[in-house]
C-alpha cells in the first residue's frame, strides 16, 4: 500500500511537475519517507499547505497535531528543487521562512499566508530575483523588509494593509510599490457588497475585531486563571486564542472533565496554549474514544490527559486508531497489555509508526536476537523503551554494558529481558559508579562481577547510596562476608538484616 502511494506521488510529479498537499497527505505518515521518495527534484509546483505527512507529532510541543514548520523546513532541506517555480506554505505553522526557500533560483510565486506565528521575513528574501508574487496575508508580520521591493520581477504582493508602507529612506521602493498590485490595500478601498452576499472583510475591520477579542481574552485569562501578565503574553504569543465566547467554554470543559482548579488549569494552559484553539466537540470526541477504546476509568483517563494534554489534539482516524491498531498487532497485545503500555507511556499515541516505533522495535529485536515473545516481554516490562532513542540511548548503552561486563550476546539478552528498565539508567551517573564500587569494595574481579550480574540482573537496579553502601558498611562493622550484600540484594532491609544477623538500625540511611 505504501509503495503504491509513493508511486502515485512520483507519477503525479512526473506528469505535471506538481506535488500537492493532498498528495503529501496521502503519503505514509513519514516526512523522512516523503523527503527521500522519488518525488520532485524536477517539480515545478509544490503545495505543502497543511500536508498531513508534515504535521507535528512531538507530544511535548504545544503544536502537536498541527502543521509543523520544523518538519517542512527539514523536508525542504533534504530535497533539491532547482526547477521549482511555485511554492505554497499556506497554513504550514511556520515561525520563520526556511533557509531552503531562499535557495530556489526559479521561484516565481511564494504563498506564506495563514502562518499566524510568522513575525518577520528575512532580508535575504531579496535573493529570490525571479519572485513575481508574494502572499503574506493573515500572518503576524510587523513589517515587510525594505529590500523586498527592489526585486526586479515582483508584481503582486498580498499583505495586510498596515504593512504596505514605503520604508523610510527607500526612494527606489516607491516605484516598486506603484508597479505591484497591492491586494490587501486595494481590497480595503472597495465598496462593500450587499450584506446578504459573501464578502471578504477589510483589514481594518478584522484588526479592530482581533484587538477587541484579544483584550477580552486577556481579561478572562487574568481573572479566571489568575495568570500573570507574562503568562498571558505567552499564551497570546504562541496561540491566538480567538474570542472570549469561544475560549470560556473550553476552560469550563477542561475543568469539568479533568477536575482542575483554577491554578492547575492555568498551568496547563500556559504550558500548552494551543488548547485554547481546539474545538470542544473535537476534544470531547477524542476523550470519549480513548476512554472506550482502552477501557479506562475516569481516574486513569484524567491522569493520562493531565500528564499530556496534547493527546486531545490528535485525530482518531488519522493517528490514534491506526497507531493503537499497529501497536497491538505488532506486539500481539491483548487489551490489558495495550492499556498498560499507553498508561505508562501516553506519548506513544503520538509516535510515528514508520519513523519511530517500527524501526526501533526492528533494531532492538535484531540487536538482542529476540523472538516475538521476548520482544513483547521487553516492551511490557518497560514501555518507555518505545520512547528511547536508538542512536543516543539504546545502542551506546548496550555496547557499554557488553564491553564493561564482558558479556556474550546471550548474557546481554538475559540482562535486558530480566531488567528492561536498565536501558533507562544513566551510564555516567548510575551504572558505571555502581559497578566500580561493587568491584572495588567487595573485591570482585571483572569475571566475578559479570557472573553475579548475569545470575541476578536486578543487582543493577538497586541504589548505591540507599542500599549497597549502608549494607556493606554494616556488614563490615559486624564482620559479615561482604558478598552477602549481593546474595540478598533484592531483599528488604528487615529480611536482609535477619538473614545476615545484624540489627536493622545498623543499615539505616
Amino acid at each position: 500500500m505504501r509503495s503504491h502511494l509513493l508511486r502515485t506521488l512520483a507519477r503525479t510529479s512526473a506528469r505535471n511537475g506538481t506535488v500537492t498537499a493532498r498528495a503529501a497527505a496521502a503519503a505514509p505518515q513519514s516526512w523522512r519517507r516523503l523527503a527521500t521518495s522519488p518525488l520532485a527534484t524536477d517539480a515545478v509546483n509544490l503545495d505543502l499547505s497543511q500536508a498531513k505527512a508534515l504535521t507535528c507529532h512531538n507530544m511535548m510541543c504545544e503544536h502537536v497535531g498541527e502543521p509543523c514548520g520544523c518538519r517542512i523546513a527539514a523536508f525542504l532541506e533534504r530535497r533539491s528543487f532547482p526547477k521549482l517555480e511555485t511554492l505554497s506554505l499556506r497554513g504550514a505553522g511556520l515561525r520563520a521562512v526556511p533557509d531552503a526557500v531562499l535557495r530556489l533560483p526559479r521561484l516565481r510565486e511564494l504563498d506564506l499566508s495563514r502562518n499566524e506565528l510568522l513575525r518577520a521575513l528575512p532580508d535575504d528574501l531579496a535573493a529570490l530575483e525571479s519572485l513575481e508574487t508574494l502572499d503574506v496575508t493573515e500572518t503576524a508580520l510587523e513589517a515587510l523588509p525594505p529590500r523586498l521591493f527592489v526585486l526586479p520581477r515582483l508584481r503582486r504582493v498580498a499583505a495586510d494593509a498596515e504593512l504596505l508602507v514605503v520604508p523610510a529612506g527607500w526612494t527606489a521602493a516607491e516605484g516598486a510599490l506603484e508597479r505591484c498590485v497591492v491586494v490587501a490595500a486595494a481590497a480595503s478601498s472597495r465598496a462593500r457588497p450587499p450584506v446578504a452576499a459573501p464578502r471578504r472583510r477589510a483589514f481594518s475591520t478584522r484588526a479592530e475585531t482581533t484587538a477587541r477579542n484579544a483584550v477580552d481574552v486577556r481579561d478572562l485569562l487574568r481573572t479566571r486563571l489568575a495568570l500573570t501578565e507574562a503568562e498571558v503574553d505567552r499564551v497570546e504569543r504562541y496561540q491566538p486564542a480567538g474570542a472570549r465566547a469561544t475560549v470560556e467554554p473550553k476552560l469550563a470543559w477542561f475543568q469539568a472533565h479533568l477536575k482542575l482548579d483554577a491554578a492547575q488549569l492555568g498551568k496547563v494552559v500556559v504550558r500548552f496554549p494551543a488548547l485554547l484553539t481546539k474545538r470542544v466537540e473535537s476534544m470531547e470526541s477524542t476523550y470519549d474514544w480513548l476512554q472506550t477504546r482502552l477501557d479506562l476509568d475516569e481516574a486513569h483517563l484524567r491522569k493520562m490527559v493531565l500528564r499530556l494534554p496534547p493527546l486531545l489534539y490528535l485525530s482518531v482516524e488519522e493517528n490514534l486508531a491506526p497507531t493503537l491498531e499497529w501497536l497491538q498487532r505488532r506486539l500481539d497485545l491483548d487489551d490489558a497489555g495495550l492499556r498498560k503500555v499507553v498508561l505508562q507511556l501516553p506519548p506513544v499515541l503520538g509516535y510515528s509508526v514508520e519513523d519511530n516505533m517500527a524501526p526501533k522495535l526492528e533494531w532492538l529485536q535484531k540487536r538482542l536476537d529476540l523472538d516475538e515473545v521476548q520482544l513483547k516481554k521487553a516492551v511490557l516490562g518497560r514501555p518507555a523503551l518505545l520512547g528511547y532513542s536508538v542512536e543516543d540511548n539504546m545502542a551506546p548503552k548496550l555496547n557499554w554494558l557488553q564491553t564493561r561486563l564482558d558479556l556474550d550476546d546471550a548474557g546481554l539478552r538475559k540482562l535486558v529481558l530480566t531488567l528492561p528498565g536498565l536501558l533507562g539508567y544513566s551510564v555516567e551517573a548510575n551504572m558505571a559508579p555502581k559497578l566500580a564500587y561493587l568491584e572495588r569494595e567487595i573485591g570482585l574481579s571483572r569475571a566475578e562481577l559479570r557472573d553475579w550480574v548475569v545470575k541476578n540482573p536486578s543487582i543493577l537496579g538497586f541504589s548505591l547510596a540507599n542500599r549497597y553502601r549502608p549494607r556493606l558498611e554494616a556488614c563490615r562493622a559486624a564482620g559479615v562476608d561482604a558478598k552477602r550484600v549481593l546474595s540478598y540484594a533484592s531483599q528488604t532491609d528487615e529480611t536482609f538484616c535477619e538473614r545476615v544477623g545484624i540489627t536493622l538500625e545498623s543499615v539505616s540511611v
